[in-house]
């Protein structure tokens, strides 16, 4: 047990030191003896956090293209969990993260090979065993939910097998059961599992987001973190059944929490890349969805750009980034996406000329600090703020405005006198009439 944690501490990616590694994890379970409390693990002080170490190291090569590396992990992690099961403490428990392990193991119960399957059910099967003893722990005994999770279990334990072979029915079955941070862990799981190469892998990581989406839907918490989990896994799912599923997802969350997504999403990509792109076209597709984002994308851009509170503040991006958004938005608008712009393209109208002013009178140390922003962040090619915000005016006047408007605007070179200090006042009064 030293020689693991110190494994685990180093990193070491030397194979034989794995090797060693992986012979100890198979002597601790393989003496380890459920009936008696006091055997191997008990005279070696059980450490939950080695256990819950070792079962991080081993989940990653579950996914594994060798079919015996895929059984030697499941198996292992399945042996490592009935130690933990029959060590199960109040105390002890707060050292896992439950459903990260269950989304793993739920994806590997649709492995082509029978022998995952089998050691994944065999490990649901002790992981929803550990879980009921957790509820009994804290108290729950007398809730109406658990007694009712507790009879179920007793009455059809025998038959684990076929209880954990499908993947929608187990999906439910330990959303029940799991915590609300839980569940976030199961669902970011199942999005990383849609992008595998291996079909079998996204088709169930697939429905087990569905299942987590049904209803009753779960309690969305940790909004950031999602969005940006989100906006790094796109771009490798390729399966249109997936993103499918990952859109209605993100819609799901822009229509509950507008504010934290849209916030979030613009400090992803200040330029708006196609990924963002994509986000930003699924959450204002359908009418509710748009009106709640466009509201909060108004707002975003009736602030100054670059403005700190006072020192150590850091100067936003946000309502530089929000113009982009706004253009990626009116490039392709839905007709629920269209219908909400031409009921906010007033206010939208001036929010977007409050960013023109902003940004026409950018002094030099203000244009420093944005370059400098965009070099941290490592933008290849940063848009120019006083030109995007004037190309987003543009596209605002063509897809919500009438067309005598943007006619005018074309004749009297209005767009033209709002770039230039000198002429930005004519520029609003051409608008303006």
């Amino acid at each position: 047990m030293a020689f693991m944690c110190k494994f685990l501490r180093e990193n070491n990616q030397d194979l034989s030191e794995k090797l060693k590694f992986l012979d100890c994890v198979d002597l601790i379970s393989t003496n380890f003896d459920c009936n008696e409390k006091e055997g191997f693990m008990g005279r070696q002080r059980y450490n939950p956090s080695l256990m819950r170490d070792t079962i991080k190291f081993l989940i990653p090569e579950t996914s594994s293209a060798d079919v015996q590396e895929r059984i030697m992990a499941i198996s292992r992690i399945t042996r490592l969990i009935c130690c933990i099961e029959c060590h199960c403490t109040a105390k002890g428990m707060k050292a896992f993260k439950i459903g990260k392990l269950v989304g793993y193991l739920i994806l590997c119960s649709n492995d082509p090979s029978e022998n995952v399957c089998h050691w994944a059910a065999d490990g649901l099967h002790h992981l929803y065993t550990l879980i009921l003893q957790r509820k009994s722990m804290m108290k729950f005994g007398d809730s109406e939910e658990f007694e009712e999770l507790l009879q179920e279990w007793e009455e059809e334990k025998l038959f684990w097998l076929a209880w954990f072979s499908d993947v929608s029915p187990t999906t439910v079955r330990f959303k029940k059961s799991l915590r609300a941070d839980e569940q976030l862990d199961v669902i970011l799981v199942a999005i990383k599992g849609m992008r595998d190469d291996n079909i079998y892998r996204t088709k169930a990581a697939t429905q087990m987001l569905k299942a987590m989406l049904r209803d009753p839907q779960p309690i969305f918490i940790k909004i950031p973190k999602i969005i940006k989990s989100l906006y790094s896994d796109l771009e490798h799912i390729s399966d249109a059944r997936a993103r499918q599923e990952v859109f209605r997802f993100l819609w799901m969350l822009g229509k509950s929490h507008p504010q934290e997504v849209v916030k979030t999403l613009l400090g992803c990509s200040i330029q708006c890349d196609c990924t963002a792109s994509a986000m930003w076209n699924a959450l204002t597709c359908f009418s509710e969805p748009a009106q709640k984002v466009l509201n909060v994308l108004q707002s975003i851009l009736l602030e100054q750009p670059l403005y700190s509170d006072g020192p150590g503040v850091k100067a936003t991006l946000n309502p530089l980034a929000a113009t982009t958004a706004l253009y990626e938005i009116l490039r392709r608008p839905s007709p629920a996406c269209r219908e909400a712009l031409r009921a906010m393209y007033p206010m939208l109208s001036i929010a977007l000329l409050c960013q023109i002013s902003y940004t026409v009178h950018f002094t030099p140390e203000e244009i420093d600090i944005y370059w400098s922003a965009c070099i941290r962040q490592e933008i290849p090619t940063p848009p120019a703020p006083l030109r995007s915000a004037l190309r987003a005016f543009k596209g605002l006047i063509r897809r919500a405005g009438d067309g005598d408007q943007a006619l005018i605007m074309n004749r009297r070179g209005g767009s033209e006198l709002l770039v230039h200090r000198g002429t930005h006042q004519k520029g609003l009064t051409v608008f303006a009439r």
